[in-house]
């Protein structure tokens, strides 16, 4: 079956993210993802916090030129970004990027967080994999949303990664709504992290505005 990433859909036109377009889709993420982002809301948004993840995320995009799995979606009429869905691939006992020293506190938090997160799952010997896929980012303007954009970004995503030979894909889900699409495409849970019960290492809780509840989950897709 032929894979399609590149083209138009509804009123979208869908493109693989080059180096041109990183300033229009750091913007986006900045004025959309961030806002809506389970632990960004927990410590508090701020413009400070948003800047530090740009610079975090830049990482990311500027060491893809080789392997771009990471696309995104345009309304055709205006030109203005709709979606964006950042993946990259992770790779055994790759050096993992490091917060730049001038990062916000609050992002500290967060990274303090999900870090250990990974060492824990430890995918690649859980699934004797050399590499696998990693869905960071999935983001759609307030704008176009319901439209059914962000299973569409999923599909192509998922299709995109199978055709490159990957054996597993995974994401850490804060959003219930993205929980429930990853769901719908046969993604699996395998861990619960609850935010009410991250202790930093001054034995302070992270999160303290959390609720007992919320939670962020590893899941998985195998192909």
């Amino acid at each position: 079956m032929e894979v399609v990433v590149e083209g138009d859909w509804k009123n979208f036109r869908i493109k693989m993210i080059e180096p041109q377009d990183h300033p229009k889709i750091l913007e986006h993420l900045k004025s959309t993802f961030y806002k809506d982002e389970v632990m960004f809301q927990l410590v508090g948004y701020s413009e400070e916090l948003a800047n530090s993840m740009n610079i975090f995320v830049s990482h990311y995009l500027n060491n893809q030129k080789d392997n771009n799995l990471s696309f995104f979606a345009l309304d055709r009429k205006t030109e203005k970004v709709a979606g964006v869905r950042i993946t990259h691939e992770n790779v055994k006992d790759s050096i993992q990027p490091e917060l730049p020293i001038e990062s916000s506190e609050n992002l500290k938090k967060i990274h303090g967080f999900i870090q250990p997160i990974h060492k824990i799952m430890n995918l690649h010997e859980k699934y004797n994999l050399d590499s696998y896929a990693k869905f960071f980012m999935t983001s759609v303007d307030i704008e176009f949303r319901h439209q059914g954009l962000v299973t569409e970004l999923y599909s192509r995503s998922l299709q995109l990664i199978e055709k490159k030979g990957y054996k597993l894909v995974s994401s850490l889900f804060s959003s219930p709504y993205t929980r429930r699409v990853a769901t719908k495409f046969g993604f699996e849970e395998l861990s619960r992290f609850y935010y009410a019960q991250s202790i930093d290492e001054n034995g302070s809780q992270r999160f303290p505005n959390a609720k007992p509840d919320q939670f962020l989950a590893s899941m998985v897709k195998e192909f």
